[in-house]
């Protein structure tokens, strides 16, 4: 009988045991979830800098836009586009993705300006020359994958 309730002793005294071990260390799990939040400075973006993006994207004859967002990725520097009733976060390697999602998504230079606006609505200013416009579709799009699908039959 006396074993029994040694038996019953230690099992109570190792449930109780268990209890608070879990409950300590749920705590310590609980303070390892806080969230953690990282700042990055950032730099003023005007349009003078996309302007100057598009000019590097059309001015160049060996642009290679995959090649481009790789190293736009290695850099990820967030700017600022602000606006009067809003503000937009946007680095170089989000933008060369969206004219490059633009491109892949549209068969025409006017969904391509209206998937930008869409997009990027604050941009409107610079997309309105529309000569600009349909340059820079033509030079994206030939790096897309329904832009190298498009080019396809011309090489056979």
């Amino acid at each position: 009988m006396r074993t029994i309730y040694n038996y019953y002793f230690l099992s109570i005294i190792f449930v109780l045991l268990t209890m608070s071990t879990t409950r300590l260390s749920a705590q310590t799990y609980k303070q390892m979830l806080e969230p953690v939040w990282i700042t990055n400075t950032s730099t003023q973006l005007t349009e003078d800098v996309v302007i100057t993006t598009n000019e590097q994207i059309l001015n160049e004859n060996t642009f290679k836009l995959n090649r481009e967002i790789r190293v736009a990725r290695k850099n990820l520097n967030e700017h600022e586009l602000i606006k009067s009733d809003h503000v937009v976060e946007l680095s170089r390697y989000q933008y060369l993705i969206t004219l490059k999602r633009a491109a892949n998504r549209s068969n025409n230079q006017n969904e391509f300006k209206s998937f930008l606006l869409d997009t990027l609505p604050v941009l409107e200013p610079v997309f309105e020359d529309i000569d600009q416009v349909d340059d820079l579709y033509a030079a994206i799009r030939k790096d897309t994958f329904n832009g190298r699908l498009e080019a396809l039959p011309s090489v056979l």
